[in-house]
């Protein structure tokens, strides 16, 4: 998983007299132009509550977790409800932060929104995380439908149970990809891109980057005979399987050859994500430039008063 920091250094320049004036001004116009920055890495989990998965789906409720309930009505995508938590933040990485919201604390609630195919053009929201207060959305998250990938462009999951560590998806275009883990089973994984801004109204005009995936490690699973060597843990072959996906060497397979889509399968998840703020729109860069020149041209004439 890849994990970002993202490090802001500023340079004060101490000027005269009116100079401080121009400058200050010029910083306040700045500021009041651009957008709050949510930057930092958060670990999620899923607490009480799991995650169902179809050949076509993936419902990140029911249950909602009782560990950690939000104020009711608080999340836009179902209300009062939460899908899982904050688990924990890496020591030496910066927490997940709202310049205006604060840090989401640990074991605080996170809404994931569930998702099936066809995606639509915008998931908003996707996910949300509440402020440092608790009493309202500090952080939303948006998708788009192109937010997941395309998953694993293997679809032989025959192949990639033979191979550790080797990986598939049940046909073309499905969203999780499979990691055949040996004896240890399958490991599952969404991998995630989207955006990331404060509070819960829409997207601003430049909101940070927001990546990172969701897993679970599947062992036993109700419905499916597992063939992992000494544990009879299921393998990316038999989920393939249990889906009703076949296993063509020669061709890839599609979700026209699936025959049992509909199957579910549920488990705990994790998982975690970085946000990196983007860099200012042209409008902003303009404004600092703006100001810079404006600063010249005011030396300038101060100079030739002197």
């Amino acid at each position: 998983m890849r994990k970002l920091t993202l490090y802001c250094n500023k340079t004060v320049h101490r000027l005269g007299g009116s100079a401080v004036a121009i400058a200050a001004a010029s910083l306040i116009l700045l500021a009041g132009s651009a957008s709050a920055t949510v930057i930092g890495t958060v670990n999620i989990t899923s607490g009480a509550a799991s995650v169902t998965a179809t050949g076509i789906s993936l419902s990140f409720s029911p249950p909602c977790d009782t560990g950690s309930p939000p104020p009711a009505g608080l999340f836009t995508g179902s209300p009062g409800c939460s899908q899982g938590e904050v688990s924990s933040y890496t020591v030496g990485l910066t927490p997940l932060t709202s310049s205006v919201n604060g840090t989401p604390t640990v074991g605080s609630a996170v809404f994931i929104q569930s998702i099936s195919a066809p995606l639509p053009a915008t998931i908003i929201p996707f996910m949300q995380f509440l402020n440092s207060a608790g009493n309202a959305v500090g952080i939303t998250v948006g998708a788009t439908n192109t937010s997941f990938g395309t998953g694993s462009p293997n679809t032989n999951c025959t192949t990639a149970t033979a191979t550790l560590f080797a990986t598939c998806s049940i046909y073309q275009g499905a969203l999780i990809i499979l990691e055949n883990l040996g004896s240890n089973g399958t490991e599952a994984t969404l991998v995630f891109t989207g955006t990331a801004w404060d509070g819960s109204g829409a997207p601003p005009a430049n909101p940070s980057l927001f990546s990172g995936s969701i897993s679970t490690q599947l062992t036993l699973v109700n419905g499916i005979t597992g063939h992992a060597p000494g544990t009879g843990f299921v393998t990316p072959a038999d989920i393939q399987a249990y889906f009703g996906c076949p296993n063509n060497s020669g061709s890839t397979v599609t979700a026209g050859q699936c025959t049992a889509l509909n199957n579910s399968l549920s488990s705990s998840n994790s998982g975690t994500f970085s946000a990196v703020a983007t860099v200012p729109e042209p409008a902003s860069m303009a404004l600092i430039g703006g100001g810079l020149l404006a600063l010249g041209f005011w030396r300038k004439k101060r100079s030739q008063a002197l």
